[in-house]
């Protein structure tokens, strides 16, 4: 277990039953953040050494373990889950008893353990899976844990902005990078790329502004995340898309803030 990066506001955290604790169980790491509203008492991102999510109970006993805070009780929890297996699914059209069916027909993958919860405002559910390992270890630990799937935030910061009209919203990670497109309040499509090189990044960013109908040089892209506005990968986005902006208080740096800012669009 290596901890990445680690705040703490307060040199000793009180016990506090108005605090909030939100989970992120990321593909790369597992960050934890104490919080009364949006002021972070403490937090911490920590990567393991396998960090699938088949490990990630494990990985959630080894924190708790590590962080005496995580043992208390809090006014709320929130779980936010960054699955591989994942699909969008309509109201009108979703039964809860066909979701798993309908998940595993989509990833032509035997799923072990469904989940699914409203995309508030856009009349969709999102459907997931989690390991039944961690769902045993979550019932025991945070049984009244709010659960959120990973794509729901980029969704509902992009929907917040849907007062510029058609727009779409890029978050850019490390090796892959989330996309997000509205027209209006029409929601068009989220999905999720991985790549290697800037090539490879322009070409699925440029499909899939493309399969939407959306035009490089009239729709709005609001970036952030890993990038920054001297590299040549935000050069090359720049070359295409005439209205850009690089969201700077969410770049780089503070994972924290901008996992708990995105957080704070889902739960509305």
């Amino acid at each position: 277990m290596k901890i990445i990066k680690e705040i703490r506001n307060n040199q000793e955290v009180p016990h506090n039953t108005s605090q909030h604790c939100s989970l992120f169980f990321l593909k790369d790491s597992l960050i934890f953040i104490l919080h009364q509203n949006q002021k972070i008492e403490q937090a911490a991102q920590v990567e393991f050494k396998e960090n699938q999510p088949s490990s990630w109970n494990f990985n959630l006993q080894k924190l708790i373990s590590q962080f005496e805070a995580l043992k208390q009780s809090f006014q709320q929890v929130n779980l936010v889950f960054e699955t591989p297996n994942f699909m969008f699914i309509p109201e009108p059209y979703f039964e809860v008893s066909k979701a798993r069916q309908a998940l595993e027909y989509y990833t032509q993958q035997t799923l072990s353990n469904i989940q699914h919860h409203r995309i508030p405002k856009l009349g969709h559910q999102v459907v997931y899976d989690i390991p039944f390992t961690l769902e045993q270890q979550l019932q025991q630990q945070f049984p009244q844990a709010k659960r959120f799937h990973q794509s729901t935030l980029l969704i509902m910061q992009a929907e917040a902005k849907t007062n510029q009209g058609q727009m779409m919203l890029l978050k850019v990670h490390l090796q892959y990078f989330e996309i997000c497109a509205f027209k209006g309040t029409q929601w068009l499509g989220y999905t999720r790329f991985e790549y290697k090189t800037i090539d490879e990044f322009m070409f699925m960013l440029l499909s899939f502004t493309q399969s939407h109908e959306l035009k490089t040089q009239e729709t709005p892209l609001f970036v952030e995340g890993a990038i920054i506005k001297s590299s040549p990968l935000y050069q090359q986005i720049e070359s295409y898309f005439r209205s850009l902006e690089l969201n700077e208080d969410l770049v780089g740096g503070d994972i924290f803030t901008s996992n708990l800012k995105a957080l704070q669009h889902a739960n509305h």
